[in-house]
């Protein structure tokens, strides 16, 4: 028997065909998927580019802030010498805008991504340090026959313990007993300053027979601002009365009275940090307040008169340091009665500061005018310099964001070549500096 075969050519051909086109079908779609997975990949990681880029622009603007808060311009870097940080490169050009305000452009490129972020940041106007010397006075600073000036820490103890150094015939502890006026510097026989004297602008320090100086003699470039007081607002609470021979304490907190007064023989504790407004304040005689600034320090902002009557006297607690001060926007003059101990800080723009016959000091006072009996011993204490730096802002911070948003890349070139920045730029990363090292004037 004889198998029947089919030997016509033309069926062979179309099953050639449909195998042909069915691979041809399967090289396409591998080929569609394949191209499919690479652009993925490419748009996966241009996002992740563009995502790195944007975090980079944002640091740039910190570091910016920072270089702001240090007295430089803003300016990190440039699009010539950009910065390198963490693989990418970036550069922020600052402009000054009216009313202490200044624009931060910060450009970023990593990879293929390109990021550009604008920051408007107020600067408030640094301002010197309200008690940055021992006695700082707006009028011609005189110091009598025999005063002594020098320095302490009560952060560190009491001043008896710091008193390690001798000199001049006097027993002292540090030499940043700084003294100053915007006139002349007048030392009386004997008067001796551990620290600078600082005359104002055009004016001198003049030394008579035994008066001593240890550090700098120079007039300051500039006069010292005394700025006005700026008052905190608290809701109101009455007058705060301490009874005679009566016994109270202020917690922690702001407050707002109208008369406080401390009665003869009461005893008044104030723990920090604490900020009491009032319209005036009385010492009442052989009364005592207590300071407790272990954690904070406590500020009296008064309206009026200060009144300081004979034996009234302040200290810090045991283990704390003197961190008080007094500012006093009345004309009154603050007076301080014979043999008065005298601790703590007084700032009285608008008044004169005088103390009596066998007063000592251990503090900072700042005055239009001081006036001091023969004899006297002031110790600046420099724990100070640490609450009342007179700096703006929160938490003594100079510098504030108003805004912020993203911004146009410039040049319009960088987003269209998205090569590696380095290549885009021209720039060879083993030269290029962190931004920290990038700052500008």
């Amino acid at each position: 028997m004889k198998l029947a075969i089919d030997r016509n050519p033309s069926r062979a051909g179309s099953a050639l065909v449909s195998v042909v086109v069915l691979l041809l079908g399967i090289l396409v779609m591998g080929y569609a998927f394949f191209r499919s997975t690479l652009s993925n990949q490419r748009s996966g990681r241009e996002s992740l580019d563009e995502q790195r880029s944007f975090y980079l622009a944002e640091a740039g603007l910190h570091e910016s802030f920072e270089a702001i808060r240090s007295g430089k311009s803003g300016n990190v870097g440039s699009a010539a010498e950009p910065a390198l940080l963490g693989g990418g490169l970036l550069w922020v050009v600052a402009t000054p805008l009216p009313d202490d305000r200044r624009s931060l452009v910060c450009t970023a490129m990593l990879g293929s991504g390109r990021n550009a972020l604008e920051a408007v940041v107020h600067v408030a106007p640094e301002k010197p340090p309200l008690f940055t010397s021992t006695l700082n006075s707006k009028d011609v600073l005189t110091l009598n026959e025999g005063v002594m000036i020098d320095s302490f820490d009560s952060e560190k103890g009491t001043y008896a313990s710091q008193v390690v150094n001798s000199a001049h015939g006097f027993a002292y502890a540090g030499a940043n007993g700084d003294v100053r006026s915007n006139s002349d510097v007048i030392l009386n026989a004997h008067g001796t300053v551990f620290g600078d004297a600082t005359p104002g602008p055009g004016h001198s320090v003049s030394l008579a027979t035994g008066a001593f100086v240890e550090g700098s003699v120079e007039a300051a470039q500039e006069a010292f601002v005394f700025p006005p007081i700026e008052f905190p607002v608290f809701p109101a609470q009455g007058n705060y009365t301490v009874p005679n021979l009566g016994a109270a304490a202020l917690g922690p907190g702001n407050y707002d009275f109208d008369v406080f007064t401390i009665n003869k023989d009461a005893t008044l504790q104030v723990t920090g940090p604490a900020t009491i407004v009032c319209d005036s304040f009385t010492g009442g005689k052989t009364a005592k307040l207590k300071i407790n600034a272990t954690n904070g320090p406590v500020t009296f902002y008064v309206r009026g008169a200060y009144t300081h009557i004979s034996g009234f006297e302040a200290s810090a607690v045991s283990g704390s340091p003197m961190a008080l001060a007094f500012m006093v926007e009345g004309t009154t003059n603050v007076v301080f009665p014979n043999l008065t101990k005298v601790r703590g800080a007084y700032y009285a723009p608008n008044a004169d500061i005088l103390f009596a016959s066998g007063n000592e000091c251990w503090g900072a006072f700042a005055a239009k005018k001081i006036s001091m009996s023969n004899d006297m011993r002031f110790h600046f204490d420099e724990t100070l310099l640490k609450h009342w730096s007179g700096e703006t802002g929160e938490d003594g911070d100079r510098l504030t964001v108003e805004s912020w948003r993203k911004a146009a890349v410039t040049p319009s070139g960088l987003v269209s070549d998205r090569r590696d920045p380095t290549q885009v730029l021209h720039v060879d990363d083993e030269d290029l500096l962190s931004p920290g090292q990038s700052w500008k004037d």
